[in-house]
């Protein structure tokens, strides 16, 4: 019977540490548990199709293929406890009945992929700007109905319209009331050079451009000193805030010499761009990071991901991922800098988040 017993209890034993490995398995190699993803997106058949068909001017035509189960197996790969979801293509159609439509649309589908299961998703719902009226109509139907984390907006609309454009400053006066959190996509490029299947005409091509638009979204910003203004919107720029970090000093020293730039100095614009937060997403290296640290304090950063898009090669396995996951202790940051990055800063922005965790 003792024997039993103890046969028992190393099968229980047993039990528990493989338990306790599979777990270890599923957490970061730097062991700083449960991260939080900003830059997470999703894609709702009806867009797809949309896409697809060409129906969306600056929307790529040949879209990842994503699903709920393929963004969950990616977060529980890589120890990913919540994402905040967002369309990443923008919902410009033809017409600006058929943007709003199609943005009710994929708000209402992150909104049930939030309510169905609230401990893994969050939402950032999208608005059909350029239309300030009907986006001033959607900030009011996503706060006080789909009860959205925050809001997403293009790096520019229509033909290179930026987020400081003093037409978007309704929107901007309605967000800072309501303390939104706004994450800022990149969109590709607006001018002409593009060849077949809406790709820019040379190699790797692709690479700079997003960065380099949020890059120009931000400065639009700063042009027109939307941050001073609406202080109370909390900004979220992804990549590492594109070339801004090499830029910033440029932007000091130029922007005093621009009719109607309205910073003008290197301190003005280094403490405009350290009130940003940014996620590190493609961002994982030495050479980025030093340069995003040098403007924004380490509670400043924040973890994405870009699923699906960050997923590796086209119908890749998250490769992109497991090396920003294995490389972020090597980067320089402390241990608490780390774990704030990984899950406390993100905290700090959706207060929910520790409800969910």
């Amino acid at each position: 019977m003792r024997q039993k017993t103890k046969m028992g209890s190393g099968a229980a034993v047993a039990g528990a540490l493989l338990a306790t490995r599979a777990e270890a398995a599923r957490r970061p190699a730097s062991g700083l548990g449960r991260y939080v993803d900003v830059h997470h997106h999703f894609l709702p058949p009806e867009l797809v199709e949309a896409m697809k068909a060409s129906k969306v001017p600056a929307g790529n035509n040949n879209p990842p293929q994503w699903s709920r189960s393929l963004s969950l197996k990616r977060m529980d790969e890589n120890a990913i406890a919540t994402s905040i979801m967002s369309i990443s293509e923008g919902v410009e159609m033809a017409t600006p009945s058929e943007s709003a439509r199609m943005c009710r649309l994929c708000n209402d589908y992150g909104a049930k992929l939030m309510s169905d299961t609230p401990a893994r998703f969050g939402l950032f719902a999208t608005l059909p700007l350029p239309d300030v009226n009907a986006s001033l109509k959607e900030i009011e139907y996503v706060y006080g109905t789909l009860h959205t984390d925050g809001i997403v907006m293009m790096s520019h609309y229509a033909d290179g319209q930026y987020l400081g454009d003093p037409a978007f400053s309704p929107v901007f006066e309605e967000l800072n009331r309501r303390n939104a959190v706004v994450f800022v996509h990149p969109k590709g490029p607006f001018y002409g050079a593009r060849g077949a299947n809406n790709a820019i005409k040379y190699n790797g091509g692709g690479i700079p451009e997003l960065p380099i638009d949020t890059t120009r979204a931000i400065i639009s910003l700063l042009g027109e000193g939307t941050a001073d203004r609406f202080p109370d919107v909390r900004f979220i720029f992804p990549h590492a805030g594109g070339a801004i970090s090499s830029l910033a000093s440029r932007v000091g020293v130029l922007g005093s010499r621009t009719p109607g730039f309205k910073l003008s100095g290197y301190d003005k614009v280094a403490k405009a761009l350290g009130t940003f937060y940014y996620d590190i997403t493609n961002s994982v290296r030495p050479s980025s990071m030093n340069g995003i640290r040098a403007l924004a304090a380490p509670t400043k950063l924040l973890f994405g991901t870009d699923v699906p898009y960050g997923d590796g090669p086209r119908d890749g396995r998250g490769e992109f991922i497991k090396e920003a996951v294995s490389q972020l202790p090597h980067v320089g940051l402390s241990g608490g800098d780390l774990a704030a990055l990984s899950r406390q800063n993100a905290e700090a922005l959706f207060p929910r988040l520790k409800q969910r965790s």
